[in-house]
């Protein structure tokens, strides 16, 4: 399928396996910003928090990371425009219909991603965080280029995540803080030290 009329690529590919779809984007001369809509198709209820998209620069692959949440028809929805245009409504580029025929286990709503979550970050872990599935003490696993420091805070408390390679890693202890409506954030220190960290994701527990 050829959508370069938006100038998001040349040509894209595409393939879903259960929980993960990949959009193969090839090459393209621009940056693209994207967005994307989860909708029940009979009740049209949102649940576009069951899904998390990011974006790998290596292999120019955007991955959605998508739970569906109960059986039936679903509507998964890509819009995208380049980055270099300016207009604040972005184009409709792809339409999947995703027929659940089994919900084989709950869908928990995926962290919420803000601005500085920029191309090439990556989640590795974890995908959700909620009482019911994650452990007393959860494993953070993130790639995020540029940053000079990672930490994950949780009501104030401070966990410093370690660099390896391109790889911020870390262990959060959590136990106390499920079923709290808890605030978990990942954050980004990309100035000097001292400077201001960058909120990039967060999780409510």
């Amino acid at each position: 399928m050829r959508i370069s009329s938006v100038g998001l690529l040349q040509q894209m590919y595409s393939s879903y396996a259960g929980e993960r779809l990949n959009a193969d984007s090839g090459a393209r001369d621009d940056p693209v910003k994207t967005t994307f809509s989860l909708i029940e198709a009979n009740t049209k209820e949102d649940r576009s928090e069951c899904v998390f998209a990011q974006t790998n620069l290596e292999d120019n692959t955007i991955s959605y990371h998508i739970t569906i949440p109960a059986k039936g028809f679903w509507k998964f929805q890509i819009f995208a425009l380049p980055q270099s245009d300016p207009s604040k409504s972005l184009a409709g580029v792809y339409n999947y219909l995703i027929h659940c025929v089994k919900v084989t286990k709950r869908a928990y709503p995926r962290p919420t991603q803000f601005k500085d979550w920029k191309d090439g970050c990556i989640l590795k872990e974890p995908m959700v965080l909620h009482g019911d599935v994650s452990g007393p003490t959860v494993r953070f696993r993130v790639t995020i280029p540029d940053a000079n420091k990672v930490a994950v805070v949780v009501e104030q408390q401070w966990t410093h995540l370690m660099k390896i390679d391109d790889e911020w890693s870390g262990n959060v202890v959590l136990r106390n803080h499920y079923g709290k409506n808890a605030s978990v954030t990942l954050n980004a220190l990309y100035g000097p030290e001292g400077g201001s960290y960058s909120t990039l994701l967060e999780y409510t527990i």
